[in-house]
C-alpha cells in the first residue's frame, strides 16, 4: 500500500488496525468523486455503502461509512477510497488542484458586536472572502455546512446554518443585509476575531451560486418569478409583489406563498375545490362480474396443521370459477361487520392462522372454522405449486363434517396375544385409523374433513400413529395395561374387548345395573382450583360421568361381563351440571370441571349451585374438607308468618342454613354490619344472598326485635302488603290490610267531615281537607304531621279539629304544647273561633299545676320551658290529643324536650310545623318518632339508613323509600299549591312576647312614663307634646329592642321579635322571598347583623340609601337575594317589589294606610303570587293599644298621618293613659 498524499497515510496509520490495512482490498469501489477537500464514494461488499471524507493539505478531518463495523478505528472501505484518491491526486498538480492560490482583495471592513460591515460592497459582485475568513489556515470546505432554512425581504437574507465538523453540529442563524452602498454580515457563532466567520464566507458563496438565494438582491429576477406565480395561482391586478407575497427556504426548498390566506382561482384548482364541495350523486352501478368466496386449505410443509385461508374468484355465467384466485386480507373489517358471534370467531380465527407464531394455535381454531358460519366451499391446495399464482387446477374440493366423532378401542385375542386396534366411528360407521390423516385437530377421509372434539382424542390418534394402526400385547400383561393404560383411557375414549360378553338383563338387574341409583359431586382441590366431578352409581359400581368407561360385572369364577350406561339419564344428570355455569358447557378434556376458589368460594357461586344440584338429585361430597373454607355450603331457608297486634304487626321469622338456626340479633348483626355472612352455631359462616340482605334490611328499617319477632307498627302496613305474599297471610290480616290500601289509595277519598257548627269561622277548602286528614288519622288512633307553609292556618285547622271531636263525644282534655313567643296567638285564636272553649294557661311563676284539675277544661296550654318543669304532673294526666307547635323545638332526640314530651300520654299525637325539615333528613327522625312511635325505629336505625344515605350521599332510593313510609301522615301544603283558595292578601297578627330582661326595662320605663302622663292636665297636652312623643317612641323601641335607646346605659339586644323573625325567615326563605319594614332604621340594622350571621342574602333600603334603583333590581332578579330590609318611611311609596310574598311589619304604625301602602310594595300589579303579610306585635305593650286605637279611629284611615306628632292632635289625655 503506496500512499504519496501525507494526510491520507498519516491518518489510515493513526486510526486503522493491521488487519484492516490487510484486507482494504476484499472491497470494489462502484465510484468515487474526487473534489477539493471532498470525497464521495460508494463501495460494494457484503453489501453497497456510501463514503464521505472531508479533508484539507493538513489532515483528513472526518471520515464515515454507512458499513457496520465497528472493531476499533475506521474501516477497510475508508483505506479503499484513500488509496484510490491517493492515485487520482498523483495524476494532477495537487497543489493547484486543492489548494489554488488565492488572489488576496483588501476588502473595507469594519466589525460592530456581531455585524461585519463591507463598504462599497454589493452582495452580487463582491469578490470571494476566502482571504479574510477565520481561520485563515481552513476552507469552509473542510466543515460540511448545509443553508437549511431561510426568511426573503427586500436586499435582505435571514438563514439558518447547520455545520458539521467531525461528530460537532452547530445549529447557526447568519443575516444578510444590502444597506444602500454597504454589505452587513451578522452570524451568532463565537467569533470574536476581526475576521468574517467561515460560516459568512459560506453564506456568501451560496448566494453568489444559486440564483434563487439571490432574489431578496434582485428586483427584477424576483419580481419576473413573483409574477409567473400570480399568473399560475389565477391573482391578477396585484399592485405591489413584494407586498402580496412572501419567500421563504425550508429544507433547502424555496417557497412563495401569499402573505394572507389568498385563495388560489386558477381553473385547476376551481375545479378540483368543486369537485370536493360538489361530489355529484354516485349512482349504483350494476356489476357485471361476480365473485365467489372460499376457504383455501394449505398443508404446511415440516408441519402437522393446516393453513386456512379467505380467497376469492371471478364468476363465468355458468357459475363455474374463473383465475384469477387472490386472497381476502380485509378480516378485521369482516370482524367488525360480523352479524353473530360464530361470524366473529369464524374471521378471528382465519386471521391467527395467518399469524408468524402458530403455537397458540388450539382445537378452538379448527373448531370455528369447520363450523363454517357463512356455508362456504373448502379447497385442499394441492403441493404442486411453482409460483405465486393459485392455478384452479390445483384446488381440490373437501366436504366438511361437523357430525359428532368417537374413537374407538378394540381389544381382541390373537393367539398368544391381544390386538389392540383404534378405530373412529363417524355417521355410524367405523374407519380403520389407518384409513385417515392426522393434521393437529383435524382428520381427512375420502376428500372430507373432521374436527376431533378435544385434545386428549388428539393425543390418542398420535399414539396410534406413532406405534402403528395396531398394536399387540401379550396375554398375561392384559391385566397391568388394562390398569395403567386402558383403564384410565376409557375416560377419554370407549375401549371394548371382544372376548367379554353383554351381561343379560338377569344379570344386569341381580347386581343393580339396571338403574342409576345414586348421582354424586365430588370436591377436591388443586392449587387455587376447585375440581368439581360428578359421578353416577350403578348398584356399588361408581363411574365418573366424563368418562366412557365401560360397565363391568365380574362373576365368582372370574369371569367378566360388560352392560350398558343409561346414557340419556347421565346426560341429564350432565345438563344440570353444566347449567350452572357457562364455562361447563363446553365437554372438559377430564373426569372434572374445574372453577377458581375465588370464584366457587368467595364470590359464594356454591350456594346456587348446591342448591340446584340437590334438586337434581346430586349428593355433595368432599365440601368441607376443602381447605380455608369456613362456608355453609347450604342456602339460606326464610319461613315467615304473620300475626296482628293492637296497633302493631309481629313477623315471625324461622331462618336455617341447613340444620343450623339463627335468631334474628344474629342475622340483624350482620345485616347492620353489612355482611354477607353470618356466623354459625357449628363455626361455618352461612352467605347472605344480597336479596335477602336488602329485604330484611327493610324488615329492620320498619321495625324493632321483641321477642324473637320483629314488632312493626301498623302505620307501616305498606311494607307489609309489599313485602308479603298474600299466601302467608291469615284472612284477618289481609282484611285489615285491605281496608287500609282502600283509606289511602287516594287521599281526596277520605272521608268528608262536617265543620263543627260553633266554629266561629269559614274554612277554606284546603283546611276543610286537613280536618278530614285529621279525623282519618283518628279512625286508626294514628299521629300525623301538619306541616302546611306559614299563614295557611294551622292553627284554626287544630281549634276545628277539637271541636269536632267534642262533636263527636270525645270531652277528655287536649294538650297543646308550644314556644313561648306562640302563646298569646293561640289564645287570641281560640277566643276568636271557639269563644266557647274553655282552656288554662300553664305558664309563670304564679301557675299553681298541682292543684290544676285538668278534667275541668277543654284545651291546656303550655310552653316547652313550663313543660320541663311541670313534667311530673303533666305525665299522669290521659289527654285525647296532644299538639306540639313548632315541633322542630323536639328535633334532639337527645334534648330534655324531647324526653320529656315523649312521657306524656294521650290517645292522638300531633306536631304542627312549618317546616319540618330545616337543615337535614335527621330533622324528621324526633318529631314522628313523638307522633307516630315505631315509625322510623331508633334514632340510629333512621340515621345509618336513611340520614346518612339521603343526605351525604343522595341516596335517591333511600328518599323514596322514606317519602312512601311518612306520605300518610304527614300533610303539606304550601302556599303556591293553595294559591287559588287563599285571597289576593292576607294579613296576620303575631304575638311575640318579651323576655324577662326586655320586660323588667319595658316595665321600669311604663311606670316612669305614667307617673309623667298622670302628672299632666288637658292643656299640658299640646305644649308637652314632644316629651311625651319621646316617652311613647322609647316604648315602641323597648318594645322591639331595648339596644334601641339612646341612652347611655346598655340594656343588650335581647329582641323576642328579632328572634321569631329570623326563625321565621329561615323557614321562608327558600321558597320565597320576603319583605322587612320597620320605622326604625336601627331596628332594621340589627336584623342586619343577624341574617349575616345565617348567611342569608338581603338589600336594604333606607332614607341614606343613594342608588334605590340598584337595591330593588338586586332583590327582584338576584336568586340569592332573599330579604329586602326596608324603613318604613324611605320605601313605604314609589317601590315595585312584586317577587315577595311575605311582608313582615316588624312595629305598627299609627295609621293603618301606611302599613297598607308598605304591604302594597309586594301586592300590586304584576304580582303573580298571594301576599302574606304579618305585623309582629309584643302583647301587653303599646303595640298592643296602637292596634286596639286603629280598630277605634278606623275612621281616619283615609287621612295619611306622616308623623308622630300628628297623632296627638288626636288623643287626649285618657288616650295616652290607655296606650300604657
Amino acid at each position: 500500500m503506496d500512499i504519496q498524499f501525507s494526510p491520507f497515510n498519516t491518518f489510515i496509520q493513526k486510526n486503522t488496525t493491521a488487519r484492516t490495512r490487510d484486507k482494504y482490498a476484499d472491497s470494489r469501489i462502484v465510484k468515487i468523486d474526487v473534489q477539493d477537500c471532498y470525497i464521495k464514494a460508494r463501495v460494494r461488499g457484503t453489501s453497497t455503502y456510501s463514503i464521505e471524507i472531508y479533508y484539507d493539505k493538513f489532515q483528513v478531518f472526518d471520515a464515515h461509512c454507512t458499513c457496520p463495523y465497528d472493531n476499533g478505528g475506521y474501516c477497510k472501505h475508508i483505506v479503499n477510497v484513500l488509496v484510490n484518491a491517493d492515485r487520482h491526486l498523483r495524476s494532477l498538480d495537487t497543489q493547484s488542484f486543492l489548494f489554488p492560490e488565492e488572489t488576496t482583495t483588501e476588502l473595507n471592513i469594519t466589525k460592530k458586536d456581531k455585524t461585519f460591515t463591507l463598504a462599497n460592497s454589493d452582495i452580487l459582485t463582491t469578490p470571494q472572502l476566502s482571504s479574510n475568513t477565520f481561520p485563515k489556515s481552513r476552507r469552509y470546505n473542510a466543515v460540511r455546512m448545509n443553508l437549511h432554512a431561510a426568511q426573503y425581504n427586500i436586499n435582505e437574507l435571514n438563514g439558518k446554518i447547520i455545520a458539521y465538523q467531525g461528530y460537532q453540529v452547530q445549529n447557526l442563524n447568519i443575516s444578510i443585509v444590502q444597506q444602500d452602498n454597504d454589505l452587513l454580515l451578522t452570524c451568532d457563532c463565537s467569533n470574536d476575531s476581526n475576521r468574517i466567520c467561515e460560516h459568512l464566507d459560506f453564506a456568501v458563496s451560496e448566494i453568489k451560486r444559486e440564483k434563487l438565494l439571490q432574489l431578496p438582491f434582485n428586483v427584477s429576477e424576483r419580481h419576473k418569478i413573483l409574477a409567473n406565480k400570480a399568473k399560475e395561482d389565477g391573482w391578477s391586478e396585484i399592485k405591489d409583489y413584494d407586498t402580496f407575497f412572501k419567500i421563504y427556504m425550508e429544507g433547502k426548498k424555496i417557497h412563495i406563498a401569499p402573505r394572507i390566506n389568498v385563495l388560489s382561482y386558477n381553473q385547476f384548482l376551481t375545479s378540483r375545490f368543486k369537485e370536493r364541495i360538489f361530489p355529484g350523486i354516485n349512482l349504483p352501478t350494476e356489476t357485471k362480474e361476480e365473485f365467489q368466496e372460499f376457504i383455501i386449505i394449505e398443508r404446511q410443509p415440516y408441519q402437522d396443521y393446516f393453513k386456512f385461508s379467505l380467497a376469492q374468484s371471478k364468476v363465468t355465467k355458468n357459475g363455474t370459477m374463473k383465475a384469477p384466485v387472490t386472497f381476502n386480507n380485509s378480516l378485521q373489517t369482516r370482524v367488525k361487520r360480523a352479524q353473530s358471534n360464530e361470524e366473529i370467531a369464524f374471521y378471528s380465527s382465519l386471521m391467527m392462522g395467518n399469524s408468524e407464531d402458530k403455537r397458540s394455535l388450539g382445537i378452538d381454531y379448527y373448531k370455528d372454522i369447520i363450523k363454517n358460519p357463512l356455508g362456504l366451499e373448502f379447497f385442499l391446495l394441492l403441493p404442486a405449486r411453482y409460483s405465486d399464482k393459485i392455478n384452479l387446477k390445483h384446488l381440490h374440493s373437501y366436504r366438511l363434517q361437523q357430525s359428532p366423532i368417537s374413537i374407538k378401542i378394540s381389544v381382541k385375542e390373537d393367539g398368544d396375544y391381544y390386538r389392540i386396534e383404534c378405530h373412529i366411528e363417524v355417521e355410524r360407521k367405523m374407519i380403520a385409523y389407518h384409513e385417515v390423516e392426522l393434521f393437529d385437530y383435524i382428520f381427512t377421509y375420502k376428500e372430507t374433513l373432521y374436527c376431533l372434539n378435544k385434545e386428549s382424542e388428539r393425543n390418542v390418534l398420535r399414539f396410534f400413529e406413532e406405534n402403528g394402526s395396531h398394536v399387540f400385547i401379550q396375554k398375561h400383561q392384559l391385566e397391568s395395561f388394562q390398569s395403567e393404560f386402558l383403564g384410565p383411557l376409557e375416560n377419554i375414549v370407549t375401549v371394548s374387548y371382544s372376548f367379554i360378553k353383554p351381561a343379560s338383563k338377569t344379570m344386569i338387574k341381580q347386581n343393580g345395573f339396571d338403574q342409576i341409583n345414586k348421582q354424586l359431586i365430588y370436591l377436591s382441590e388443586l392449587n387455587d382450583f376447585i375440581l368439581i366431578t360428578p359421578a353416577v352409581a350403578y348398584g356399588d359400581t361408581e363411574i365418573p360421568l366424563l368418562s366412557k368407561r365401560t360397565l363391568y360385572i365380574k362373576q365368582a369364577d372370574g369371569t367378566c361381563y360388560d352392560a350398558e350406561r343409561d346414557n340419556l339419564l347421565e346426560q341429564k344428570a350432565l345438563d344440570s351440571i353444566q347449567a350452572q355455569h357457562k364455562s361447563f358447557s363446553d365437554v372438559p378434556q377430564t373426569e372434572f370441571y374445574y372453577l377458581h376458589k375465588r370464584e366457587f368460594l368467595d364470590s359464594g357461586w356454591f350456594i346456587d349451585a348446591f342448591e340446584a344440584w340437590r334438586q337434581a338429585g346430586f349428593t355433595i361430597l368432599g365440601f368441607n374438607k376443602l381447605r380455608n373454607n369456613v362456608y355453609n355450603q347450604h342456602k339460606i331457608t326464610v319461613k315467615n308468618s304473620l300475626k296482628s297486634g293492637i296497633d302493631w304487626f309481629d313477623i315471625e321469622t324461622d331462618i336455617s342454613f341447613g340444620d343450623q338456626q339463627v335468631t334474628l340479633r344474629q342475622l340483624q348483626k350482620s345485616v347492620l354490619n353489612k355482611s354477607r355472612y353470618i356466623e354459625l352455631s357449628d363455626g361455618t359462616q352461612g352467605i347472605l344472598p344480597q336479596t335477602w340482605i336488602e329485604k330484611f334490611e327493610r324488615y329492620f328499617r320498619a321495625g324493632e326485635i321483641k321477642e324473637g319477632s320483629i314488632r312493626v307498627h301498623k302505620s307501616n302496613f305498606q311494607l307489609i302488603d309489599e313485602l308479603f305474599e298474600n299466601e302467608i297471610l291469615t284472612q284477618d290480616v289481609q282484611l285489615e290490610l285491605s281496608q287500609y290500601r282502600k283509606k289511602l289509595a287516594e287521599f281526596h277519598s277520605i272521608q268528608q267531615v262536617k265543620v263543627p257548627i260553633k266554629l266561629k269561622a269559614k274554612l277554606r277548602d284546603y283546611q276543610k281537607e286537613g280536618l278530614n286528614w285529621l279525623n282519618f288519622l283518628s279512625e286508626f288512633n294514628f299521629g300525623g304531621c301538619l306541616a302546611d307553609d306559614m299563614g295557611l292556618g294551622k292553627t284554626i285547622q287544630i281549634i276545628t279539629y277539637i271541636l269536632s271531636q267534642h262533636e263527636k263525644g270525645n270531652m277528655a282534655p287536649n294538650l297543646v304544647v308550644l314556644p313561648t313567643s306562640l302563646l298569646f296567638n293561640w289564645q287570641k285564636e281560640i277566643e276568636k273561633f271557639a269563644p266557647h272553649l274553655k282552656y288554662v294557661t300553664l305558664y309563670g311563676s304564679g301557675r299553681n299545676t298541682a292543684q290544676l284539675d285538668v278534667n275541668k277544661y277543654h284545651l291546656v296550654l303550655t310552653t316547652y320551658g313550663t313543660l320541663l318543669s311541670d313534667i311530673s304532673f303533666l305525665k299522669e294526666q290521659f289527654f285525647n290529643i296532644i299538639v306540639l307547635d313548632e315541633s322542630q323545638a323536639i328535633k334532639n332526640p337527645e334534648s330534655k324536650r324531647y324526653k320529656a314530651v315523649k312521657l306524656l300520654n294521650g290517645r292522638q299525637r300531633l306536631v304542627l310545623t312549618g317546616t319540618p325539615v330545616e337543615n337535614n333528613t335527621f330533622d324528621l327522625f324526633a318529631q314522628l318518632s313523638f307522633a307516630m312511635p315505631g315509625l322510623l325505629g331508633t334514632s340510629k336505625r333512621f340515621t345509618t339508613d336513611y340520614s346518612t344515605p339521603i343526605d351525604k350521599f343522595q341516596d335517591s332510593e333511600r328518599a323514596k323509600e322514606l317519602q312512601q313510609k311518612i306520605y300518610p301522615f304527614v300533610l303539606r301544603r304550601t302556599k303556591k299549591q293553595v294559591a287559588t283558595e287563599l285571597p289576593p292578601k292576607t294579613e296576620i297578627i303575631h304575638y311575640c312576647e318579651m323576655g324577662d330582661d326586655q320586660k323588667r326595662i319595658y316595665d321600669a320605663y311604663k311606670l316612669e312614663f305614667q307617673k309623667y302622663l298622670t302628672g299632666l292636665n288637658e292643656e299640658d297636652i299640646q305644649s308637652s307634646s314632644l316629651h311625651i312623643l319621646q316617652g311613647i317612641t322609647k316604648l315602641r323601641q323597648i318594645c322591639n329592642s331595648p339596644s334601641l335607646l339612646s341612652d347611655e346605659e346598655y340594656y343588650g339586644e335581647d329582641s323576642a321579635k328579632i328572634k321569631e323573625l329570623i326563625h321565621q325567615i329561615k323557614a321562608l326563605k327558600d321558597a320565597h322571598k320576603i319583605l322587612v319594614f320597620s320605622q326604625f332604621v336601627e331596628m332594621l340594622d340589627l336584623i342586619k347583623k343577624q341574617l349575616e350571621q345565617a348567611d342569608i342574602g338581603y338589600t336594604y333600603l333606607t332614607g341614606k340609601t343613594k342608588n334605590r334603583e340598584h337595591e330593588v333590581e338586586q332583590f327582584q332578579e338576584d336568586e340569592s337575594v332573599r330579604v329586602f330590609l326596608i324603613s318604613l318611611k324611605a320605601g313605604g311609596t314609589g317601590l315595585n317589589l312584586t317577587q315577595a310574598e311575605y311582608v313582615f311589619l316588624v312595629d305598627p304604625w299609627w295609621n293603618p294606610a301606611v302599613e297598607n301602602q308598605a304591604i302594597d310594595r309586594a301586592y300590586r300589579i304584576g304580582q303573580q303570587h298571594k301576599v302574606i303579610a304579618i305585623r309582629l306585635i309584643t302583647p301587653d305593650s303599646i303595640e298592643e293599644k296602637i292596634m286596639e286605637l286603629q280598630q277605634r279611629k278606623r275612621q281616619l284611615a283615609d287621612e295619611l298621618i306622616h308623623t308622630d306628632n300628628s297623632i296627638l292632635k288626636s288623643l287626649k289625655k285618657n288616650d295616652l293613659i290607655n296606650l300604657l
